[in-house]
């Protein structure tokens, strides 16, 4: 073989090797930058939003429990994935399923948008410790049992088909604004009762000048009904109170129901 033919050989031959290196490098570049996402993806999934050393499914429990809201996680066709211990007492949950068509309705419209929906729905509930509402059968201090529950509702999606239903009971807070504007007119109504009494008073006071004992009679009955209306002033200020955080300063005290019959017969015999 010819000197010339071997060098050809040669240099073909470091060619090729040159090549199969270039191939081998870039792929091997390429399988390094793959393996170091893939490393780092594995890295951010397996920390822990609690730190490095808090083990994950315990703590996301425990949160949940002590979340003020209860919280239910289902799928888009309502099965449910989890429940909050919260979310128990509201029995919206039946076997694995949501069983309000109301959650449902708002449960369709986040799955359908892909946004978060938040609504208040009214459910009835059945209490058998109290079934009836008049009030026989509690303690002092008891608030009355009511048949309809006043739920806050939140959904969302937190993905993979997984959505996110947090629950506030609002009922308390309803019932106490249902008992304000009860109580906000029967005030109204029991102002005008010692307006008129003092009305009528001071013309009585005033065709019974003559007669000093008439007079200091009635105005001892005057006095009485203008101290009535400062009550019923002061109990305005007490329900703005307890509306506000304020609320704890009300002197709550046991009264003597027989008291208050006769206080309120006496109050209206000057009317009658």
């Amino acid at each position: 073989m010819d000197i010339w033919q071997i060098i050809v050989l040669v240099v073909l031959a470091a060619l090729v090797v040159a090549w199969v290196a270039i191939i081998a490098y870039n792929k091997g570049r390429v399988s390094g930058r793959v393996s170091a996402q893939q490393a780092a993806a594995s890295d951010e999934t397996a920390l822990c939003l609690f730190g490095d050393d808090v083990p994950v499914r315990p703590t996301e429990r425990r949160l949940v429990e002590v979340l003020p809201e209860a919280l239910i996680v289902t799928d888009r066709n309502g099965r449910v994935q989890y429940a909050s211990p919260g979310s128990v007492p509201f029995g919206l949950v039946s076997g694995n399923r949501l069983n309000s068509r109301e959650v449902e309705d708002i449960l369709t419209q986040a799955a359908t948008d892909g946004g978060v929906r938040e609504r208040e729905v009214q459910m009835p509930v059945n209490r058998s410790v109290f079934p009836s509402s008049n009030g026989r059968g509690l303690e002092a201090g008891q608030s009355m049992p009511s048949n309809m529950l006043y739920l806050r509702v939140r959904i969302g999606d937190i993905g993979d088909d997984l959505y996110a239903i947090f629950i506030n009971d609002m009922s308390e807070q309803r019932r106490f604004e249902a008992v304000r504007r009860d109580f906000v007119t029967n005030v109204s109504h029991e102002l005008k009762t010692p307006a008129g009494a003092i009305s009528l008073l001071a013309e009585t006071v005033t065709d019974a000048a003559d007669d000093p004992d008439a007079v200091r009679y009635f105005s001892g009955r005057i006095s009485k009904e203008s101290a009535r209306l400062t009550e019923l002033v002061r109990r305005l200020i007490d329900l703005q109170k307890a509306q506000s955080s304020e609320g704890s300063v009300i002197d709550v005290k046991r009264i003597s129901a027989l008291a208050v019959a006769r206080a309120a017969i006496n109050d209206n015999q000057v009317q009658a």
